[in-house]
């Protein structure tokens, strides 16, 4: 039912609310139509170009009454709230107009301006292409399904057929994050120099008061005052901050500081070595040092095997041409380089036809030392002289002329010309009795061995470290050094023994033996001995005993 012709635009009074109005953003007429609401009808909107007081158009609802120019009041402020929800709702307001008649009123959304109905737009096209395109890539999966279906099923059985069977799947692996690489350690290697000390070998890593608090801790395992010239040693580090300290205190020993986290910690560790037995064969034409040298190897070993027959053998006097030595000793490797020589396990010497033997063992809790085959020890209570590779200058005489008082007296020692700075060596246990200086001996030192014997070492250049009156001191250890000091014409060592207060001739005295092997590690020995003599050259032993039979003193 139409309610009416269309009027002419009419201006809202104040009394009426449009709520399209307050919002001013909206510029789409929410309705030009109502719907009657008792018959359903499409009514046509009376007032479509409804204006404000302002004169700018008015959006928004219309509410109509046939030929009536007060128009209804359509919101009130109380309905704002309502009417937001039902707008969003998209559903529609019911109403009565001034001549009674109720209409629904639809309520919408204002309409997007042009820029967003662009966007919205061009998004429907997007959305709608992608549906479009899913749905050709389904009907594609469709068609394709089988012969792809296929083609994995092939590829699957191509692996079981080269890949180990398995009875689970494996695990995943979980990839742990890059992280820098750990700074690597270096190691600096040096040899103690002349005024070295431990401060100033780390001073370039610790301070002063670090140096005399880690000296401290050492001390108890080795005192750092010993730290002697020509030692090697090592620094470790790591991106330039100390963590180890290695000092070689003797060839079989090593001092060891090595950081843990913030503490430092000391031990005294061997040195470890790669040992190889050899045979070493020669033939004495001029020395023992010689010979040692033409069979090609060095001092150390020639000294070493002057040590082990020093009781028996005097190497300045009894040596002669022809004599001859075998031994069988160890040949020490550090890091694939040679390191010198370990023990000599065993050793045979010829000396005027004369054989000599020595074998290495340790009876039980004794020393280890060495014995010949009976099983009696080498060692004896004096050894035959205090030095090595040296001449008699002069021997025990109850007359002499003395070159520097021009005199005839008595001279109760034995004279050793030697290089200035020899080691001069104790012939036995004892205790250091005098350690002085007089115009005539010079730096000497007087040792008593027991009860009975003494012995007097005079003319010294100097005095061994450490050495003082009451010091103990054992077979062989280094007291001076060869010197001229007092009446000497040269450097040169005069020895001198003394029995009960008495002089006697050195090379004369014969003293005992140290204990021989005990009864109950006999067997042991003789086993032993046995299986290392074996290895030497039976033919080498023979020739050398008829030459050394022959054989003349060496002048």
């Amino acid at each position: 039912m139409r309610l009416g012709a269309s009027a002419p635009p009419a201006t809202l009074p104040p009394n009426v609310a449009d709520y399209g109005a307050e919002r001013k953003g909206s510029r789409t007429p929410l309705a030009t139509q109502v719907v009657d609401r008792g018959s359903r009808n499409r009514l046509t909107n009376p007032y479509p170009a409804a204006t404000n007081p302002s004169g700018s158009p008015l959006r928004g609802s219309r509410a109509i009454c046939g030929g009536e120019s007060a128009p209804a009041k359509v919101f009130g402020a109380a309905a704002d709230k309502e009417v937001h929800r039902l707008r969003t709702l998209r559903l529609s307001v019911t109403t009565q107009t001034p001549c009674g008649r109720e209409i629904d009123v639809p309520v919408s959304r204002p309409s997007p301006g042009p820029r967003l109905r662009a966007t919205f737009g061009w998004i429907a096209y997007a959305s709608a292409a992608v549906l479009l395109v899913s749905a050709a890539y389904r009907m594609g999966e469709e068609h394709a399904g089988a012969p792809r279906d296929a083609g994995r099923a092939q590829m699957q059985a191509e692996q079981a057929a080269t890949l180990p069977e398995s009875s689970s799947s494996p695990d995943p692996v979980t990839l742990a994050p890059e992280s820098a690489p750990a700074p690597a350690p270096t190691v600096r290697s040096g040899v103690v120099q002349r005024g070295d000390t431990l401060s100033s070998l780390l001073r370039s890593h610790l301070s002063p008061a670090e140096v005399h608090r880690l000296a401290e801790a050492v001390q108890p395992v080795f005192p750092v005052s010993r730290i002697a010239a020509g030692r090697p040693y090592e620094i470790g580090e790591v991106a330039g901050s100390l963590e180890s300290f290695r000092y070689e205190i003797d060839r079989e020993t090593r001092l060891v500081i090595s950081r843990e986290g913030g503490l430092f910690h000391v031990s005294r560790e061997p040195i470890p070595y790669s040992v190889e037995t050899d045979v070493v064969n020669g033939t004495i034409r001029t020395s023992l040092f010689e010979a040692v040298s033409e069979s090609g190897e060095s001092l150390e070993l020639a000294l070493a095997l002057a040590e082990i027959f020093a009781w028996d053998i005097d190497f300045l006097l009894d040596i002669r041409k022809g004599d001859s030595f075998q031994a069988l000793v160890e040949r020490r490797f550090r890091e694939g380089e040679p390191a010198g020589y370990g023990r000599i396990l065993a050793a045979r010497f010829v000396n005027r036809g004369d054989v000599f033997h020595a074998v290495w063992f340790q009876d039980g809790d004794r020393p280890p030392g060495y014995y010949d085959l009976g099983g009696n020890s080498l060692r004896k209570a004096f050894l035959k002289a205090p030095l090595t590779f040296t001449r008699i200058s002069s021997g025990f005489s109850k007359k002499r002329f003395h070159p520097i008082t021009q005199t005839w007296k008595a001279h109760p020692a034995i004279d050793y010309a030697a290089p200035a700075g020899t080691p001069i060596k104790t012939v036995g246990d004892g205790v250091v009795t005098e350690k002085g200086f007089t115009s005539g001996n010079g730096n000497y030192v007087k040792i008593r061995h027991n009860s009975s014997y003494e012995t007097l070492y005079l003319h010294m250049s100097r005095f061994a470290k450490g050495l003082a009156k009451g010091k103990r001191v054992s077979q062989g250890e280094v007291i001076g050094y060869v010197g001229s000091t007092g009446l000497a014409t040269g450097p040169h060592l005069c020895f001198r023994m003394y029995r009960n207060g008495s002089p006697v001739n050195p090379m004369r005295i014969q003293t005992p033996s140290a204990d021989p092997v005990s009864p109950d590690r006999m067997e042991e020995f003789e086993s032993l001995a046995s299986r290392l003599t074996s290895r030497f050259d039976p033919d080498h032993l023979e020739q050398a005993s008829l030459s050394g039979s022959q054989g003349n003193a060496l002048r």
